[in-house]
């Protein structure tokens, strides 16, 4: 169900806040991570590396939805 039907500009506004929000997460994580890894064991380090690709990759499209020209 499309909640934002022909309303281009609301359904960006709500991608771009469903991907801040994977954004913020995904950096708490790999921030906890690092801390994590250098505490205990290596483990740690691998989750934030994961963590780090899931904020590279929402931070990506955030950009490109932002960035988008609209062609009235």
């Amino acid at each position: 169900m499309d909640n934002y039907q022909g309303n281009t500009v609301a359904r960006r506004k709500a991608e771009v806040r469903r991907r801040s929000r994977t954004l913020q997460i995904s950096g708490g994580v790999a921030v906890a991570g690092v801390v994590l890894g250098v505490v205990t064991t290596n483990f740690f380090y691998l989750v934030a590396v994961v963590a780090l690709v899931v904020f590279v990759a929402n931070a990506w499209k955030i950009r490109e939805v932002v960035n988008q020209k609209d062609q009235w």
